[in-house]
């Protein structure tokens, strides 16, 4: 009799061995799925000439190629912040009354990025506008990481006729974004 109980003991840490092996493997698998990210990030602050906060601005990040329109207001620091953002080129535009329009134009938005794009607001009235468009490129001071895009992947295909062929994506080299 002993011997059969030790069986069934036996049989049975044998049961949660392999369980516990197919949990660790399934989290194995699946973790490294958690860390993709398919957003990007806009933040920046708005102040004035003297560099104070100016709260309350309305804030719109515009999609150039889609044209969707995503609108925030700063906070009492002036900070702004649009998270979950479909990675593209962006119009930033900021509104306060007593001050002229702000736009920054050409805010290129990479997959898993942060851009910082801070306003700087010059009195005026409302109807002038301060577009910024010959900036110097915009610096990811959020994160030391690189990435690219499957278009810049693609660009980087020697040969002219070649496909570019990543996760199921095919473009031909040359095809119009």
């Amino acid at each position: 009799m002993p011997n059969v109980s030790r069986s069934r003991t036996e049989t049975g840490l044998r049961w949660r061995i392999y369980l516990l092996a197919l949990l660790v493997a399934a989290i194995a698998i699946v973790s490294p799925a958690f860390g993709q990210q398919v957003s990007g990030t806009i933040t920046g602050f708005v102040t004035d000439q003297s560099a104070a906060a100016v709260p309350g601005a309305t804030v719109t990040a515009t999609n150039v190629k889609t044209g969707v329109a995503t609108v925030r207001k700063a906070e009492a620091s002036g900070l702004y912040l649009f998270t979950n953002l479909i990675p593209g080129t962006y119009s930033v535009a900021v509104v306060v009354p007593g001050f002229e329009k702000f736009v920054r134009e050409n805010v290129v938005l990479e997959v898993d990025s942060t851009v910082t794009v801070d306003a700087k607001m010059q009195l005026g009235a409302v109807t002038q506008e301060v577009t910024v468009t010959g900036a110097a490129p915009l610096l990811n001071a959020q994160k030391s990481d690189v990435s690219a895009t499957i278009s810049q992947y693609c660009r980087r295909i020697a040969h002219p006729a070649a496909q570019c062929v990543v996760f199921g994506y095919s473009r031909t080299r040359g095809d119009v974004e």
